[in-house]
């Protein structure tokens, strides 16, 4: 499941791929997209809790939260942790 703000970026996406001027192009749009809906459970909770701290303006929570992002996704892209 797609939270709404997900789903507007792949709605987005898709009317950019629509239009774009060539297949490296498309490519890539299809690439974020693919990669968007791949995002696992901890990854869409952790945005949906940046999005919470940035609403608050906390920057002490969106600077934590944001570290941990990239760690999962690191782990995710390499399979280990930094």
């Amino acid at each position: 499941m797609v939270d709404k703000s997900r789903q507007y970026d792949l709605e987005e996406l898709y009317h950019l791929r629509k239009s774009a001027k060539n297949g490296i192009e498309r490519e890539r749009f299809e690439k974020v997209a693919n990669k968007i809906m791949r995002e696992n459970g901890a990854v869409r909770e952790r945005r949906e809790q940046l999005i919470r701290a940035v609403r608050s303006d906390d920057i002490r929570s969106i600077k934590r939260i944001n570290h941990k992002l990239r760690m999962i996704q690191a782990n995710q892209t390499y399979g280990h942790d930094y």
